[in-house]
């Protein structure tokens, strides 16, 4: 009967209700920081490709400059003078040259002889303790004996191998040797010697003064 159905069925109203499979869930939106923080990692490394293209651009054409300067700082011309008036003086040009380098690069060692003798013999004096808090390090005996003596002693050093030089390319043009650098004696070296400029400047006074004109 339909009522003995009805009963039949009345547990299934008490029993629990099966459970349903679960929908799968939809993405998620990309949430609002997660945004930025993947424009920020974008924006980074677009920047470090930047930077790299940059760095290695200008690497690219300092290489690139300094071959060139290297390339095309030539000094034939030089060469090609000095070759021409060896030709023009039968190969005595040469030694008239290294005469006067000798002479000038000596004058100059001896300058530096004395002012570097001077500081020396000022050692034991207050220099020392002026210099340490002026320049604030420790200056002491040690410091001299160590830099400034063995400086000293490479210049007489110098001075002597180039005097002994000089000596010899003076015999080979039959010149003079200039006395006050024989005798390394800076109060007689005529310091146009260590000046090239005022050297020719005063040989140009003399051709004034050879041609009657006024000699300033």
């Amino acid at each position: 009967m339909y009522s003995d159905f009805l009963s039949d069925n009345d547990d299934d109203l008490f029993e629990p209700k099966p459970q349903t499979a679960s929908k799968p869930k939809s993405p998620s939106t990309p949430s609002v920081d997660s945004v930025f923080k993947d424009v920020e990692h974008l924006l980074a490394t677009e920047k470090q490709t930047y930077d790299s293209v940059i760095f290695r651009s200008k690497l690219a054409n300092t290489l690139y400059e300094a071959c060139n300067d290297y390339i095309n700082e030539l000094n034939s011309y030089n060469r090609s003078i000095f070759d021409a008036l060896n030709t023009l003086t039968q190969g005595t040009f040469k030694y008239q040259l290294y005469a006067d380098t000798l002479e000038e690069s000596i004058a100059r060692r001896l300058v530096m002889r004395e002012f570097i003798g001077s500081l020396n013999k000022s050692a034991d004096s207050n220099i020392l303790s002026y210099l340490s808090t002026r320049m604030k390090i420790n200056i002491d005996t040690q410091f001299f004996n160590t830099y400034v003596v063995s400086l000293l002693e490479m210049l007489e050093h110098a001075i002597d191998y180039n005097t002994s030089i000089y000596v010899k390319v003076c015999e080979k043009i039959n010149r003079t040797p200039m006395p006050s650098i024989l005798a390394k004696d800076t109060s007689q070296t005529d310091m146009l010697v260590s000046q090239s400029g005022s050297y020719i400047n005063k040989n140009f006074a003399y051709i004034r003064q050879e041609l009657g004109m006024d000699v300033y």
